[in-house]
């Protein structure tokens, strides 16, 4: 079992640092990610192997290293709600990723179907055609301080947090959640 838990992480891991430099992602963003990814471990009952393979999943939408581990947080959130708290394997993470990122990339169906909406001002930043007083609504007066990828990974985390905010944590502090 030790040996099959190293190989998956060592895959998951290999998987993330490819496609980073696919995506020309900086150099310390595999450290950034792989530090996040143990943060959320610590935290509950998700594993850093199935948060770097949806790590490795988001990063084909994004490069930010930043918006990654923004988007990681929404990620544990999201898979919290949609496993109802229970484990979730390295191939589940990857499609809770996988959905997340069609949002990125302006596809709204499959979230609109689970009960998250996005007003307009939403979807104009991810869609990258908002107004100033869009983005400023949305992303507050400091939103030019944001990357690109950052002000989507902002704007989807506020639109799944107003239902499953803060669920991950809470999810792993259920006596279940300490058993898993």
């Amino acid at each position: 079992n030790a040996l099959e838990a190293q190989a998956i992480q060592a895959n998951a891991e290999l998987q993330l640092q490819v496609t980073l430099k696919n995506m020309g992602a900086n150099n310390d963003a595999f450290d950034v990610i792989k530090e996040k990814a143990e943060q959320i471990q610590s935290a509950g009952i998700f594993g850093d192997e199935g948060m770097l393979a949806g790590a490795a999943e988001l990063s084909t939408y994004m490069k930010d290293a930043q918006a990654i581990t923004k988007m990681m947080d929404t990620l544990s959130n999201y898979a919290a709600g949609m496993s109802g708290g229970k484990e979730v394997s390295t191939e589940q993470m990857v499609n809770y990723a996988t959905n997340l990122g069609k949002v990125l990339n302006g596809s709204y169906d499959a979230m609109t179907k689970k009960g998250f909406q996005f007003n307009d001002a939403q979807k104009a930043i991810i869609d990258g055609t908002a107004t100033e007083s869009q983005y400023v609504q949305v992303l507050g007066a400091n939103y030019k301080d944001l990357s690109e990828d950052m002000m989507k990974a902002e704007t989807v985390a506020q639109v799944i947090n107003e239902s499953w905010g803060g669920l991950y944590e809470t999810i792993s502090n259920t006596p279940t959640g300490k058993i898993i």
